[in-house]
């Protein structure tokens, strides 16, 4: 069953700075566990200066660590320096996020951190801009079962379902065993692009609290996990409305509404059977 990544904090961090409080986050994760969310963004692995979760140092973030749930942190290319990565770490799951021309540099740092006993998502941006040669190294790389999952991005929100397949299918061509998706919403195709890569077996798809993220934003983890566990509708409904602001959980409301096919009127009524 594919496995759902919450990624509110990294991806949805561009819009408030990372700006995020404890609370807030700790909020996000208890909930996350509470509807089987597999994965937790908490934010990036870096040098840089500003929120914690644009740096997520050890001392930071080991209070977020809750049995149910595994923390991850993406780490662009860009970013890396081997004083990040103790092998100690408490977080032990890193996303090693590159474009098409970091595509070396990205798998020369996996296999430093699987050295350091890390369990590794290989993320590509914008995987349109990928060369026949990148696909080529990508299936010769002889380390790659070794990682988690191969994630592919539609960076631009330019996908449709046709190209979720194909890119899924070459990916997995490649030779990796897991194959993942990271959708933007741009063109309102986020739920469907990720029930698509769902359909065709990808081992994990992202998502957002209300869709929150960097461009277009992405696909609302609410909506996917109603989508996915109907039967716990109401229950995914009281869980995310603590979180949710106004208009989010209106939304949410209208979500409902056409899961379970009813008239506006009657959602209120559903929530208080």
């Amino acid at each position: 069953m594919t496995k759902i990544l919450d990624c509110t904090i990294r991806d949805g961090g561009y819009l408030n700075n990372w700006e995020f409080s404890d609370e807030e986050v700790g909020s996000l994760i208890g909930c996350a566990i509470k509807n089987g969310v597999e994965y937790f963004e908490i934010g990036y692995r870096s040098n840089k200066s500003g929120s914690k979760f644009l740096r997520c140092e050890n001392s930071e973030i080991s209070q977020f660590l809750q049995a149910g749930i595994k923390l991850l942190v993406m780490l662009n290319v860009s970013d890396f320096e081997d004083n990040l990565f103790e092998e100690n770490s408490f977080v032990k799951t890193v996303r090693v996020a590159c474009h098409s021309w970091e595509l070396a540099k990205a798998i020369e740092i996996c296999e430093k951190l699987l050295d350091k006993n890390y369990e590794i998502f290989l993320h590509l941006m914008n995987v349109k801009d990928l060369s026949e040669e990148d696909f080529f190294t990508l299936e010769n790389w002889n380390r790659k079962s070794e990682i988690i999952s191969l994630y592919f991005a539609d960076s631009y929100g330019s996908f449709f379902n046709e190209d979720v397949e194909f890119f899924y299918k070459k990916l997995k061509k490649c030779g990796f065993e897991n194959v993942s998706f990271h959708a933007h919403n741009n063109l309102q195709m986020a739920f469907s692009n990720s029930l698509k890569a769902i359909e065709v077996g990808a081992y994990s798809v992202d998502a957002t609290l209300a869709g929150k993220g960097r461009g277009g934003g992405n696909l609302p983890v609410e909506m996917i996990l109603a989508y996915l566990n109907r039967e716990k509708l109401k229950e995914i409904f009281e869980n995310y409305s603590v979180v949710l602001d106004e208009n989010s959980l209106k939304d949410f409301k209208n979500i409902i509404g056409g899961i379970k096919n009813i008239h506006p009127k009657e959602i209120e009524d559903f929530l208080a059977r």
